[in-house]
């Protein structure tokens, strides 16, 4: 698996503030021809919580004691957080990438009733809906 904020496709979720970058390049997109691209059924859309996401404030420049964002939400202007664990769409990538050549279904999943602040409606494994653990979110 990549990570989400190198996605080719990154800035229509992201905005990107390169002032604020101090990470040595761990923000850079990858070239299209680089990026496994994952269908959107087995999770490829962009996690905004995605284990494999930094947050906001990671590699961020420190100017007078405050960390400045690297990336915030393109459509609200607001910082974000990261995966705290796998999601189902994490999941879902590794089952495409590693085990759908042995005919094996993946888990039951089905997908969220709204989308995220990127627009994007995610996948979630029916036993999660109601495990009391929150699959994504919250987001700042």
């Amino acid at each position: 698996m990549k990570h989400e904020h190198t996605r080719p496709d990154r800035d229509n979720y992201l905005t990107y503030l390169a002032e604020n970058d101090n990470s040595n390049g761990q923000f850079d997109k990858m070239p299209t021809y680089l990026w496994e691209k994952t269908p959107a059924e087995f999770g490829g859309e962009f996690e905004l919580l995605s284990v494999m996401t930094y947050a906001s404030g990671v590699g961020g420049k420190v100017r007078n004691g405050i960390r400045y964002p690297v990336t915030i939400v393109k459509s609200t202007g607001k910082w974000h957080g990261e995966g705290k664990r796998i999601s189902t769409m994490d999941a879902l990538q590794v089952f495409y990438k590693y085990c759908r050549i042995k005919n094996t279904p993946p888990k039951p999943y089905g997908s969220c009733k709204t989308g995220d602040p990127t627009g994007i409606t995610r996948l979630v494994y029916n036993d999660r809906i109601c495990d009391g653990v929150q699959d994504w979110g919250p987001y700042f």
